[in-house]
């Protein structure tokens, strides 16, 4: 996963999150996860933030930058995945991919995302 993906995880968490738990969703170790964050602290898009409660844990912190960042690369990314990925599908393909990510993820993913997004409303090229 690239830092982009670190950046949505944290953007979807709120804007912070455990170190282990971003790890845990990265499917990094945590000093892969170490790693990836000292590059992106250092650029300035990220931040590390003791845990108060907890003296060993702490947090990865989005910051402006990082979300500006985010926000600025989603709509180059959105059109990669549309057109590396969803493009070279067909409709009948797409359902039936989503049906099986579905049963992968479980129900609480297949109520956050309908099959319509898969499609962006619109039908493949294919």
């Amino acid at each position: 996963m690239s830092d982009y993906g670190v950046l949505v995880e944290l953007s979807e968490a709120g804007g912070q999150m455990r170190m282990s738990e971003l790890a845990e969703r990265m499917l990094l170790s945590p000093s892969g996860l170490t790693r990836r964050l000292d590059t992106m602290v250092a650029a300035g898009l990220v931040e590390r933030h003791r845990c108060a409660t907890d003296r060993r844990g702490a947090y990865a912190v989005l910051t402006a930058a990082g979300r500006a960042r985010l926000e600025a690369s989603a709509p180059d990314h959105v059109d990669q995945v549309r057109r590396h990925f969803v493009d070279r599908l067909s409709r009948e393909q797409l359902v039936t991919l989503t049906e099986a990510l579905e049963a992968v993820a479980g129900p609480d993913v297949a109520e956050t995302c309908p099959q319509s997004a898969v499609t962006g409303g619109r039908s493949p090229q294919h």
